[in-house]
Formats: C-alpha cells, sequence, structure tokens
C-alpha cells in the first residue's frame, strides 16, 4: 500500500519588503493542500535535527538506505567552525522512494586516534512526481494513525535569517521547522492524527523584520471509525478488554470521519462475529453513542462493534485493520460489582 504524503503550499505576500508599500502591506499566506501516492519518487531534500559534533573540518559521509528506492547520495556541510554539519546538498536525488529513506552520517573527524564525532541526524523529504488531485482546495484527507508531512514555503524577500515556520493542529504546536530557510524553500513537519477527526492545519512564519504572516486553515480528514469511551457507573473503562459490573448499563461512544468528512449515522451491534450482529442501536448525531445493558453471569463476553456509514451510504472502517479486536470493536466482560458498584478484580 502506497504510503501518502500531504503538501501545504503557502504562498506570501508583501513579506519582509523595503518599500514603503510592502512595509506596511498585510502579510498573506494563500495555501492549498495536494494529495500525492508516493510511487516513483526522488530525494527532494533534508532537515537537519542534529548538527552532531567533533568533526574537526572534516565532513561525514552521508548515506541514504530504504524507502523502496536506490540511488540517491548527498554531501555533508560543516558549519564555520568545522565541527557540526548544518545541511545537506542532494548531489543525486535517486528514483522510485516509496517513502522517505532512513538518513544516517558515517565517519567524518580527524581521523584514527583522534575522539570519536558525534554524529548529526536529520529527516528526508521526497520530491514528488505523481501528483492526485485533493477533493478539494484547501482539504486533505487519510486514515486516522497514517503520518503525513505539513510542508510550508514563503515566497516573498528572502530575510538574512531565513524562514523559520510554526506548525499548529486545531491551534495546538506541534513542531516548529528546525533551520531557516530561504525564499521560495519548502520545509515541514510529521504529524500523526491519532484518532479520527476533522483538523486545521495552520503554518506561520516571520521574516525578521517584524513581518507575520498565518496560512489559511487546512482542513485534514482523518477517516476511520474507532470506539473511544465506554463507561459504566461514572468511570471510563476503556480498554481491549473492558469489564462491566453485572447489571449495570454502559455507554459506549465512538467517533468516525469519512473521507469528505459527512458521516450519516453509527450502529452499534452487540456480539459481533465477524460479519453480523445484534443491533443495539444507531445514533444519528455527535457524539455518537448508545446505552447497552449487557447480560450474562459473571465471566460472559459481548464484542461490540461499530458500524459507521457516510452520506452516500458507504462503511466506514477502523483505520487500522487486523488486529484483536479491531479499533472500531471492544470486547465487554461481565464481572460482580463491589458495594461501590465499578467491577471488583
Amino acid at each position: 500500500m502506497n504510503k501518502k504524503i500531504f503538501i501545504l503550499i503557502a504562498l506570501a505576500c508583501g513579506l519582509g519588503g523595503t518599500s514603503a508599500r510592502a512595509q506596511n502591506s498585510t502579510p498573506l499566506l494563500v495555501a492549498t493542500v495536494n494529495e500525492v501516492d508516493v510511487t516513483n519518487n526522488t530525494v527532494g531534500f533534508v532537515e537537519m535535527t542534529t548538527g552532531g559534533s567533533g568533526y574537526g573540518g572534516n565532513a561525514p559521509t552521508v548515506v541514504f538506505k530504504g524507502g523502496g528506492g536506490s540511488g540517491a547520495s548527498g554531501t555533508a556541510n560543516l558549519d564555520g567552525s568545522g565541527n557540526a554539519v548544518i545541511s545537506v546538498t542532494i548531489d543525486t536525488p535517486g528514483m522510485d522512494y516509496v517513502t522517505p529513506p532512513a538518513l544516517s552520517f558515517v565517519g567524518g573527524g580527524p581521523g584514527t586516534g583522534a575522539t570519536t564525532p558525534t554524529q548529526a541526524s536529520g529527516l528526508v523529504g521526497l520530491t514528488i512526481t505523481k501528483p492526485w488531485i485533493a477533493p478539494n482546495q484547501n482539504e486533505g484527507f487519510g486514515p486516522a494513525g497514517d503520518t503525513i508531512i505539513i510542508y510550508a514555503v514563503a515566497v516573498g524577500t528572502d530575510p538574512a535569517s531565513g524562514f523559520i515556520f510554526n506548525y499548529t493542529v486545531n491551534g495546538l504546536a506541534i513542531g516548529h521547522s528546525s533551520d531557516a530557510v530561504a525564499d521560495g524553500q519548502p520545509v515541514g513537519v510529521y504529524w500523526t492524527p491519532a484518532l479520527p477527526g476533522v483538523y486545521s492545519l495552520v503554518a506561520s512564519t516571520t521574516d525578521g523584520n517584524g513581518n507575520n504572516a498565518t496560512s489559511v486553515p487546512i482542513r485534514y480528514f482523518a477517516a476511520g471509525t474507532v470506539i473511544v469511551s465506554p463507561t459504566a457507573g461514572g468511570a471510563n473503562l476503556t480498554g481491549v478488554g473492558t469489564l462491566v459490573p453485572v447489571g449495570s448499563a454502559v455507554i459506549v461512544q465512538a467517533t468516525s470521519t469519512a473521507d469528505d468528512g459527512f458521516v450519516k449515522q453509527i450502529s452499534f451491534y452487540t456480539d459481533w462475529n465477524g460479519t453480523s450482529g445484534t443491533l443495539i442501536g444507531t445514533s444519528t448525531n455527535y457524539p455518537f453513542s448508545v446505552s447497552y445493558s449487557p447480560a450474562g453471569a459473571a465471566g460472559a463476553t459481548h464484542l461490540i462493534k461499530a458500524v459507521a456509514t457516510d452520506n452516500l451510504g458507504a462503511t466506514i472502517p477502523a483505520p487500522v485493520s487486523g488486529t484483536n479486536p479491531n479499533q472500531d470493536e471492544i470486547k465487554l466482560t461481565m464481572t460482580t460489582a463491589n458495594p461501590g458498584g465499578l467491577p471488583s478484580g
């Protein structure tokens, strides 16, 4: 299965200009998102995470390994003191990469008998060659739990210090670019949506001259169906195997997001056998939940299944399949109740 990368392209106007018009204009980033299948792609850039130390003017060898492709090579560039790696120049981009290859630095330093250098580290970004049309401008989607890369680029007057980008999801910081980049140079961060939902992705930057810019939010649909909150007796009992006191009712709640964001309903089934079960109830509004009073004596079990459908009638599966139980399932085990009403043992 091809991994997917989502590219956030930000175009800035009036950043860092020296004219009165540019200084007085409001910085603006216009953002679009494009989803691409990563199939036959090349190494495009390296984002340094640590520069290492102790190279003594002798740069290490850059090694790209894995990712399904081959042929990429690069040259490590040292800082002014010659002791740390500040960037990697891509000499040969290689070909046929499905995922970004692992990056390592080997050797370098003063040589035999000298102190071994502390090696640098970094992340590899791919240059995409097979575009896929996004569902709408400023939108993208993919399975919840899949890691994506959010890229940003500022186009405007290049500040001497370069652009540093900050990234947020739903207003919460998820990271920033580790190195300042030049005008028009893309840089990104990795992010993994843990649960299905609609997320707002935003990139912001400054030019070092007091001009700030923030991108138009990108709506990202993390698709899938997950049971998130079984409760009993006022206690959250979420787990792969959940104990439920005999005679109690539980609230089973699920979350779901379709590729286009429209969820019509979630139906909950008990005693699921892999293909069918007994319907507990159907919820058509957020939060999607039902109340369930499982039958049976202590030790009895019930496998609950949440089946979500979108506005076109298609089923929205769990983001990850093949687990036991799946993310859209939960196993309830009956147990005797203690005097406080919670499971004993």
